[in-house]
Parts: C-alpha cells; structure tokens; sequence
C-alpha cells in the first residue's frame, strides 16, 4: 500500500520519524530493523495487539488494516512492512540497500514481494507455536467488537478460524506448513546463484525483510536440513549488531 492518504489530526500533525509498532510482530521487527542499519532515530509508539490497542479509533485512522506498523515521518503515513523500509533506505541517508543493476533489483522485488505474501503463513505458524494461550483469551464477544471497530474481514475470519480450532484452522495450518517450506526452498535456490546475500554481492532490502521471517520461523522450531544455505545466511542476519538490537533483545 505504501504512502497513506491518513485522516488521523495526530499523524499529519507529527514531526520526526515515528512508529506504531508491537514488539512481537515480525512485520515491526522488520521496520525496526531498517531503522537501526540506517541509524535512524525514531519515536516509539508501541501497540499491544493482545490488549487489542490496534483497533482504537486512533490506531485505526492512521491504519484502516487494524496492524501494526505504521511509520509516520514527518506526517507522512507509510504502511506495510516492506514499503516501510523501502521507504527508509529511499530517504534517510546511508549504506544504499539497493542494488543498481536492473536485473538484481528486479529480483530483490520479486523477493519482497514473497515475503509479503508469506506473512500469511507465518502469522498461521505464529499464532499456533508461539502464542497458543491467546486462544482461550479471545472470546466471540471480541471478535464482535473488533468487527463493530472496524477491523478487516480478512483478520475477523482469521481470528474466528483460530479460536474455533476445527477442520478450518486446521486447513491453514496445514497450508502455512507447505507455504513456508516452498518459499524457503526457493530461497535456497536464490543463495546458491548469489552465494551468501539474496540481494546480491551485498547485504540488502531482500535480506532485511526475510530475516525476520527466518527468525520466526526458528522461534517456530522449523528447521530446513535440505535448506543449509538458507540456515547459514539467517543465522549469520540475526547474529547482526542491528539485528540483536531490534530484534532479539528489543524491549519496549
């Protein structure tokens, strides 16, 4: 989606680099992550989505999708993790994360695009391995009220497939397993052209959004034995300065 046309007072009226974000979300992690290689300094603004302050009216009016992030800058409004730090390598100074050979670039696209559309799989494996307790604590009540808030249909039938637990949730388990191994898999043929980085000769916007996902996916404990660059390249991202701040030991 990129730059947000927001209506939200608040945001048009903040100065600076700001984000709305949640420790825990990878989507965060990721833009986190952007800021601290590009040594940004930003305002935290941190959205507890298991208190459900995602879907104010004030959260809401700067993000109609009821997520986090949000990065704000200057009263600009960018969503969706990957404009967000594509957006931050554009305009903050600094190590360019680009590449400028047109074939490369194409592929880093093609690369963050991939992993926007993996998120779908991760939040399935997320909400079943690492936080499986806030099952019991989301009732049909609050899905109603969600709803009446304003949140999407697409988390509304999310969050009603999880808490049910039946034949449903198990399909998108079960799709979020065969999802994640057929993006890791095409990430393992990616490295064994480019050697060390998906981006390239050089670490860039590819590594930056997929490390998160590999990160998440270990939390996960899924391992790739038929992956062993993949393993080596993500394992080698979160050993990262940047990425241990933002990332492993961020606290909010």
């Amino acid at each position: 989606m990129g730059v947000f046309e927001s209506q939200s007072e608040v945001a048009k009226s903040l100065r600076g680099v700001h984000l709305y974000h949640f420790a825990l979300s990878n989507c965060s992690q990721r833009c986190r992550f952007a800021l601290e290689l590009k040594g940004v300094k930003w305002h935290s603004h941190h959205r507890d989505l298991s208190k459900r302050e995602h879907i104010t009216p004030e959260h809401l009016a700067s993000n109609p999708n009821g997520v986090a992030p949000t990065l704000v800058h200057d009263g600009v409004v960018v969503l969706e993790s990957n404009d967000i730090i594509d957006y931050i390598d554009e305009t903050f100074p600094g190590v360019d994360f680009k590449p400028k050979n047109p074939a490369e670039a194409k592929a880093v696209r093609d690369l963050l695009d991939s992993s926007s559309q993996a998120h779908t799989a991760i939040k399935a494996l997320s909400h079943e391995y690492l936080i499986s307790a806030r099952r019991q604590q989301i009732s049909l009540r609050d899905i109603h009220d969600m709803k009446k808030a304003g949140a999407s249909d697409e988390l509304i039938g999310f969050l009603s497939d999880y808490c049910s637990n039946g034949k449903e949730w198990a399909d998108r388990l079960d799709a979020a397993h065969k999802d994640a191994r057929a993006r890791v898999l095409e990430l393992e043929r990616r490295l064994k052209v480019t050697e060390r980085w998906l981006s390239g000769p050089a670490f860039g916007l590819a590594d930056m959004s997929w490390a998160v996902n590999y990160y998440r996916l270990a939390q996960c404990r899924m391992s790739f034995p038929d992956a062993p660059m993949y393993e080596e390249w993500g394992a080698s991202v979160v050993e990262m300065p940047a990425f241990q701040t933002a990332v492993v030991n961020y606290r909010p």
